[in-house]
C-alpha cells in the first residue's frame, strides 16, 4: 500500500486520507473499508488534510501547494500555490471560511475561501520549523515546532511571541478541540496541555513511555487519542493529565502517521504502510466541550462556573436506541467530594 500521511474524519462515518504520492482515499464506513485512490495533487507529496465538513476538504503538500475537494474526496481542484517554495507541514480548517497552514520555515498562510486562494506568508515562529497547527475556531489557532508554541487569535494574520511548551523536546502534533484548550505531544512520548490558548503549558506527562508520538486528536476536552511510530495508541479522558493504552487497537509493526477523532466514540489512524485502524466505542459518547471551572478557581461563596457536556452517540439515527448514562465527577474541597452529576439522555430513531 501507499504511505498515508494524514487523515481527517468529519463525521462518525466519513474520513478522508492523503498519501505521499499525491492521492487521496475516502471511507464512508468509519475506516472499515476505503475507496480506490483518487489523484488529488499530481506529482507532489501530500502532507496534511483537514475536513471541516463533509462538503469541504483541504490538503497541502511538501511543495507549498494546496488542493481542495467539495465532494468528499471524489474530485480535487487544481493545485494552488499557497506558500511558494516552502514545505507545508500541516493544515487546520475549523470551518469552511478559514484554513491555516504552517511550513518548515516557521511561516503561516491562511485561506478564507475554502483553499482557493491564500494569504502571503507571515512569520509565526521566527527561525523555527513548525510541525503542526490546530484551530479551534477563527479566534484560536495554535502551532508547535521544536519545544515552542505560538498562537493566533485573528485567523492566522498575526501570531503571539513564542512560548516554551515542552522544554528540550520536539513537539510533533497539537490538537485544540475548543477555545483555550489544547494538547500537544512530542517525540519523547510525552504530552503537554494548555488551558489558556497556548499562553502557558503544563509540565510534560508521560503518555507513551518509550514511544515516539506522531499525532494527537482531541474531539473534546474529555477525550484525546495519540499514536506513535510503532503503531501504538494511547488515550486520555482527563484533559491530558493521564494516559492509558487500555482498550485501544494496535497497528502492530507499522508506523502510525496520523489520527483523527470525529467524536469520543470514533477515531481512525493511518500509517506509512497504507493501513488504517479504527477505534469505535459506545463508552465515550459524552464529550466535555467546555469547562471554565478550573480557570476560575478558587471560587467565592455562591459563585458559579459551567461545564458543557455534549451527547454524541456514534450511530445515532442509524441503529441504536435506548438510554445512555454518564457521570461527571466534580472534585472540590466541600464535604462529600467528589460530587457526581448524572446524565441520562436517550437515543430515538
Amino acid at each position: 500500500g501507499q504511505s498515508l500521511k494524514s487523515v481527517s474524519c468529519v463525521l462518525a462515518y466519513l474520513c478522508v486520507g492523503v498519501e505521499a504520492n499525491g492521492n487521496s482515499v475516502t471511507s464512508i464506513d468509519s475506516g472499515t473499508t476505503w475507496g480506490s485512490p483518487v489523484v488529488a495533487d499530481p506529482g507532489h507529496s501530500l502532507s496534511s488534510v483537514s475536513c471541516p465538513r463533509s462538503s469541504l476538504c483541504v490538503a497541502v503538500d511538501f511543495s507549498g501547494n494546496a488542493v481542495s475537494s467539495t465532494d468528499r474526496g471524489a474530485h480535487w481542484s487544481a493545485p494552488v500555490a499557497a506558500d511558494p517554495g516552502q514545505s507545508l507541514k500541516s493544515v487546520s480548517c475549523p470551518s469552511s471560511s478559514l484554513c491555516v497552514a504552517v511550513d518548515g520555515s516557521g511561516n503561516a498562510v491562511s485561506s478564507t475561501d475554502g483553499g482557493a486562494s491564500w494569504s502571503s506568508p507571515v512569520a509565526a515562529d521566527l527561525g523555527q520549523a513548525l510541525t503542526s497547527v490546530s484551530c479551534a475556531s477563527s479566534s484560536l489557532c495554535v502551532a508547535v515546532g521544536g519545544w515552542l508554541a505560538v498562537s493566533s487569535t485573528d485567523g492566522g494574520v498575526t501570531w503571539s511571541p513564542e512560548v516554551v511548551a515542552d522544554f528540550g523536546q520536539s513537539l510533533s502534533s497539537v490538537s485544540c478541540p475548543y477555545a483555550a484548550f489544547c494538547v500537544a505531544v512530542d517525540t519523547n512520548g510525552d504530552a503537554v496541555s494548555s488551558r489558556d490558548g497556548g499562553a502557558h503549558w503544563s509540565a510534560p506527562v508521560g503518555a507513551d513511555f518509550g514511544g515516539i508520538l506522531k499525532s494527537v486528536s482531541c474531539p473534546s476536552m474529555s477525550f484525546c487519542v495519540a499514536v506513535d511510530t510503532s503503531g501504538n495508541a494511547v488515550a486520555s479522558t482527563d484533559e491530558g493529565a493521564t494516559w492509558s493504552a487500555s482498550g485501544l487497537a494496535v497497528d502492530a509493526g507499522q508506523s502510525s502517521s496520523s489520527v483523527s477523532c470525529a467524536s469520543g466514540s470514533l477515531c481512525v489512524s493511518v500509517d506509512l504502510g497504507g493501513n488504517s485502524v479504527t477505534y469505535n466505542s459506545t463508552n465515550n459518547e459524552f464529550d466535555i466541550i467546555s469547562d471554565d471551572c478550573i480557570a476560575r478557581s478558587p471560587m467565592a461563596y455562591r459563585e458559579t462556573c459551567r461545564i458543557g457536556i455534549q451527547f454524541a452517540p456514534s450511530d445515532a439515527g442509524l441503529s441504536s436506541q435506548g438510554q445512555r448514562d454518564a457521570t461527571v465527577s466534580v472534585t472540590d474541597d466541600a464535604p462529600g467530594s467528589p460530587h457526581p452529576i448524572i446524565f441520562a439522555p436517550s437515543i430515538e430513531t
